[in-house]
Order: structure tokens, then C-alpha cells, then sequence
């Protein structure tokens, strides 16, 4: 009932059937985007073995594995930012409204090399051995920094 005292007009069934789809909203895009990484991992075998290879000598139970101490695996945050450069689940709104596809954004030749294939290596640091975009195709194409 304090809500209806704050901001008159929302009473609290209309909050909470609204929270329900917001929920909904926003969990669905959480599974697009996991959906999208054992997709896109479980065909490209090779990075698969790379991000296996730098997550299990790292921990020795996946009980332990969490967001604080998970924040220093390269290869991983590579393979998450490139799988929501494939599989954007939302867009963010600015101040001044742009309206682009962004799946065509995302997957445009002009902007990515091989746009439709899953390279977590563009989201390395420069320094990681496995980073190299020129050995990827197109120098001028657009890397991240």
C-alpha cells in the first residue's frame, strides 16, 4: 500500500502483474544470451578446448567458481562479450534516440571479419598471446580496443 501513497495511479495489482512480464522479460534474456554461448562454444571446438583450458587448472571445484574471483580469465569475459556481440539480448537506450538494427550492426562485413562466426579472440586484451586480429582477415575492419 505505500507504493499507491508514493506514485498515484499504480495501484499494487497493477504493480505486481507488471513485475511478472518484467521478470519474465529479463530472465528470457539471460537464457538467450547462455543459450547463445553453449551454442556457439559447442561449435567452435577449438575455443572450447582454449576456455576449458584456462577455466579448470584454476579452480579445483566448481563450488568455488563465482563473479569476484572469475573477473581475471581473459578467454572467458572474451567469450561472454563476443557471444553478446552475436546474441544481443537488449539494447541500451541513450538520450538522443539512434535507431539501428543491431543484429544487422553486429553482423555486418563492413564492420566485423567473418561477422557470423563465434572469434572470442577479439576481446583479448592486446597483450594475450591468442589476440591478433590481423591474423584474422581485414585489418581495417573494426576490433575492439
Amino acid at each position: 500500500m505505500a507504493l499507491t501513497a508514493r506514485i498515484p495511479g499504480f495501484s499494487e495489482q497493477y504493480i505486481m502483474m507488471n513485475s511478472a512480464l518484467l521478470i519474465g522479460a529479463v530472465s528470457e534474456t539471460r537464457v538467450s544470451a547462455v543459450s547463445g554461448f553453449f551454442f556457439s562454444a559447442g561449435m567452435a571446438r577449438e575455443r572450447l578446448r582454449r576456455l576449458i583450458e584456462e577455466v579448470r587448472p584454476t579452480y579445483n571445484s566448481e563450488s568455488v567458481i563465482n563473479f569476484v574471483n572469475s573477473h581475471h580469465l581473459p578467454y572467458l569475459r572474451a567469450c561472454m562479450e563476443e557471444t553478446l556481440r552475436i546474441f544481443l539480448p537488449l539494447s541500451k537506450h541513450r538520450l538522443t534516440p539512434l535507431r539501428v538494427n543491431q543484429v544487422a550492426a553486429m553482423r555486418n562485413p563492413d564492420s566485423f571479419v567473418d561477422p557470423e562466426s563465434w572469434y572470442p579472440e577479439w576481446w583479448l586484451p592486446k597483450t594475450h598471446p591468442l589476440y591478433g586480429p590481423c591474423k584474422m582477415g581485414n585489418p581495417d575492419a573494426t576490433f575492439p580496443a
